[in-house]
């Protein structure tokens, strides 16, 4: 299976990259975007759904999933645990396990979808926790 990364602009090596919150009348962001590209696994009921983060801020992550019949609908309750590379947490990875409620889904290119979650709640745990938690 082949896994194909939403396009955006290179993140530099070992450093996040941010950006300011947009300045449109219309948009209501007030938090700060970090651009992490990061694999991150979704359930949704009782299935997984494989994707990569875009970008993740303090109340939301968007996700990016290889093909349009993983989508969840607007509304829908998922769990989703990132793992966070070692470049950009400690010398070892560490995850972000939390829930949240999806609110928006894009249809992208190249049968990707787009999937906005807000995030209700988080926890950070690291490797060793991640594991012991998986079973």
């Amino acid at each position: 299976m082949a896994i194909t990364l939403c396009s955006t602009a290179a993140p530099r090596k070992g450093k996040m990259n941010w950006s300011e919150p947009a300045r449109l009348p219309d948009d209501r962001r007030t938090r700060m975007r970090f651009s992490i590209q990061a694999p991150v696994i979704a359930t949704i009921g009782d299935r997984e759904v494989w994707a990569f983060t875009r970008s993740i801020s303090a109340r939301a992550i968007y996700l990016c999933a290889a093909a349009e019949e993983e989508a969840p609908t607007i509304g829908d309750s998922l769990i989703f645990l990132i793992k966070v590379p070692p470049s950009l947490s400690f010398p070892k990875p560490c995850f972000i396990k939390g829930h949240g409620l999806t609110t928006r889904v894009d249809h992208l290119e190249d049968d990707q979808t787009g999937i906005v979650v807000e995030i209700l709640d988080y926890t950070i745990l690291s490797q060793t926790a991640a594991e012991r938690a998986a079973g």
